[in-house]
């Protein structure tokens, strides 16, 4: 597996999104328009999001959403899991100066790998596995967009 890998396309995106996902093993942070809905609402997602959870009980799944209504509508398993794991997974609805400044999307694995899209709406990304500068860079991003964003009760309480 090389640890730096560019991604073109829903298939790749979506293989990528499974390889950083498979690394965690303490926290999990996602930036995201709509958790990349065509790539991440399917079961290997999902499996490899219930597994990370239930293998640690200080697990964190922290999710940072521009968009949480566009998910209202046509459901998602990640956020039906949100709704049965109180306590390993955190949503929030990020405030607009957030996405005025990054229109990328991300995922951050344990301060050490990154899957990131410099624009949130094309299928076109990176890769980095192995790299804690590449991703504390991500890491310190989501952590100033996490601190003034709001928790999306919403989205807890819908049954999408």
């Amino acid at each position: 597996m090389k640890k730096h890998q560019k991604a073109s396309g829903l298939s790749e995106s979506k293989q990528a999104l499974l390889q950083v996902l498979a690394k965690a093993r303490s926290t999990i942070r996602w930036f995201s328009q709509d958790l990349e809905y065509l790539i991440s609402d399917n079961e290997e997602v999902y499996r490899l999001l219930l597994d990370f959870c239930k293998a640690n009980p200080k697990a964190r799944l922290e999710i940072l959403l521009h968009d949480p209504k566009a998910l209202a509508g046509r459901g998602h398993r990640i956020i039906n899991l949100a709704q049965r794991l109180t306590t390993a997974i955190k949503i929030k609805h990020t405030n607009e100066d957030s996405v005025k400044s990054n229109p990328a999307s991300f995922v951050v694995v344990d301060n050490r790998h990154v899957f990131w899209k410099p624009v949130a709406s094309l299928w076109e990304g990176q890769l980095q596995l192995e790299a804690p500068l590449i991703a504390k860079t991500w890491a310190n991003i989501f952590t100033e967009a996490w601190e003034i964003s709001v928790p999306d009760s919403q989205l807890r309480q819908l049954n999408i």
